[in-house]
């Protein structure tokens, strides 16, 4: 039997299934096509089947065939678990490790992982909820996306809710990097 991959793709559009579907529909396309002649399935949502015409789609994660390779699209918060499971039925995940996943994921530990590596990294630091930090970034300790990013020219209040992290603001281009090797 010839290897064939499986495409994961689920939550991307955690916040709003309509708004997030076109891109959604887009990375799933565009991966099928990557795989060239490789029988590729995805696994999605429901309402995203009839809008990939010519790409197999299945509602659950199914056993692996020998060779089995799956592309696994999904938030950082549920990529982890979603690898692990994908794992877990046999197939080989073309990205990274659960474990790298949870690390990338964590600002935090990421911050102070690359500077143990020696790499230039900002300034992070934990910041207590309710207390006064200086002026510069506010951001949730775990996400994407820049969602609950704030940048202030004056020192601000960190919020009651959740763990967040302080950077100094650094100017630059904002960028997003993704790399397959």
């Amino acid at each position: 039997m010839s290897p064939s991959r499986l495409i994961v793709e689920q939550g991307l559009a955690t916040r709003n299934v309509h708004d997030a579907m076109p891109e959604a529909i887009a990375i799933v396309r565009a991966a099928a096509a990557a795989c060239g002649s490789i029988p590729v399935r995805a696994v999605v949502r429901p309402a995203m089947q009839h809008h990939l015409a010519g790409v197999e789609c299945v509602a659950e994660i199914p056993e692996s065939p020998p060779g089995g390779e799956t592309v696994v699209i999904a938030p950082d918060t549920e990529l982890p678990e979603l690898v692990a499971r994908v794992e877990q039925r046999g197939w080989r995940s073309i990205g990274c490790e659960p474990t790298a996943i949870r690390l990338a994921s964590d600002k935090l530990r990421l911050a102070h992982r690359l500077r143990e590596g020696g790499i230039p990294t900002p300034e992070t630091q934990q910041a207590e909820n309710g207390t006064r930090v200086p002026a510069g970034v506010l951001k949730p300790r775990f996400g994407f996306d820049c969602e609950g990013v704030h940048r202030s020219t004056r020192s601000q209040v960190v919020p009651t809710e959740g763990d967040w992290i302080w950077q100094p603001f650094s100017q630059g281009e904002p960028a997003s990097v993704g790399v397959w090797i």
